[in-house]
């Protein structure tokens, strides 16, 4: 013990990432160079007031990673102010691209973010379920919320699970 290690690597600094990756699988432990992304739409991180790692160097880590034979992986928000089904496409497919597997999260509105301030709330036109899950938004409704985590899992089945990822590779390529 332990067998694994579940890390999510700062985004703007990832100079080690690969590095300290390579040291925990060398010992043994079932690990994943991990880089949250939220998204690559600039119009939502700017909603979300974040900024990614330049498209750049995250190509260049995911093609380092590839070439040591390390596994990486993308950290995405399903239903971020601004978000719908095309944008959510776009970051699967930029994780496709690059031979990433994607982690899809849903979006919680804490209480203290400023997410739930309600200037916020009504600019966004954020809408949350009982379990602060933002719901729906301007730019997306509950029904097309249902859609986006239909797409996620099919997309999770079709590649993060396996099932046709070799497939999929192999056609896109």
């Amino acid at each position: 013990f332990p067998r694994s290690v579940v890390i999510t690597f700062a985004k703007n600094t990832v100079k080690h990432t690969l590095k300290i990756t390579r040291i925990l699988e060398e010992a043994g432990l079932s690990t994943e160079a991990t880089i949250s992304f939220q998204t690559t739409d600039q119009e939502m991180l700017t909603n979300v007031r974040r900024r990614n790692i330049k498209l750049e160097a995250y190509e260049t880590l995911a093609l380092d990673a590839r070439r040591q034979g390390l596994p990486i992986l993308a950290d995405l928000m399903l239903g971020l102010p601004g978000s719908n089904m095309a944008s959510m496409r776009a970051d699967l497919q930029t994780c496709f691209r690059q031979d990433v597997s994607a982690r899809m999260f849903g979006t919680l509105v804490l209480e203290n973010s400023p997410m739930n301030e309600p200037d916020y709330r009504t600019l966004h036109g954020i809408e949350t379920d009982e379990f602060h899950q933002l719901v729906a938004a301007k730019s997306f409704s509950e029904d097309d919320r249902d859609e986006m985590i239909l797409f996620r899992n099919a997309f999770r089945f079709a590649d993060h699970f396996g099932s046709l990822r070799h497939v999929l590779r192999f056609v896109g390529h």
